[in-house]
């Protein structure tokens, strides 16, 4: 691509990125649909940081299984995460799958205050939030979508195929990462391993 005149901005349309007159380039934060395996849902975005592991996840999803994964949840700051647990335990999920039990025992607290007395989802997932963010200060992250370095991909582990299954789990393996199959609110969670973190909210 022909460098752009000063005070004007390029765009290398296979890679996204902006190329400005005076040097400076602009990556996205959400990779172009050209460069990447895998799809997202609406809202979801993926930062650059976790793009590389994921793209090479979803393209030996889809060398094993001939299907495109498509990404339901990625980084998520306090408040994001507050309505992916109020949902988790609404659905009856207790959350006992976190391996952080004071911080899982403390969210829930606030969930069942709230539940008690008639507060609506919305205030809810607030008070949770302000949890969040007082065990974020503390340097506690229950889940690794809040430093992106997990990902929830559409996947129902009750009606998938053995194929899809399998597929999964190796393709994760092949990368270092760890699946973990959801049933009351149905997906499949994956952890990567060893990827730079972000800031809650970023």
């Amino acid at each position: 691509m022909r460098a752009p005149s000063r005070g004007s901005v390029g765009v290398d349309l296979n890679t996204g990125v902006q190329h400005h007159g005076d040097g400076s380039i602009t990556v996205p934060i959400d990779p172009p649909l050209t460069t990447r395996k895998y799809k997202l849902a609406n809202g979801i975005v993926i930062p650059d940081s976790i793009h590389p592991e994921l793209d090479k996840l979803a393209k030996e999803y889809q060398r094993l299984t001939g299907k495109t994964l498509t990404v339901t949840s990625a980084v998520r700051p306090p408040g994001r995460q507050a309505r992916a647990m109020y949902d988790k335990f609404a659905s009856g999920d207790l959350g006992y799958d976190y391996r952080n039990r004071v911080a899982r025992n403390e969210i829930y607290a606030a969930f069942k205050e709230g539940r008690k007395n008639n507060q609506s989802r919305d205030q809810t997932i607030k008070d949770m939030a302000r949890v969040f963010d007082s065990q974020v200060k503390r340097g506690t992250y229950i889940s690794l979508h809040m430093n992106a370095r997990a990902i929830d991909v559409r996947i129902n582990p009750k009606t998938a195929s053995k194929t899809d299954k399998s597929g999964l789990f190796a393709a994760a393996k092949s990368l270092g990462a760890k699946v973990h199959f959801e049933t009351k609110v149905p997906h499949a969670h994956i952890q990567f391993p060893a990827v730079a973190t972000v800031r809650p909210g970023q």
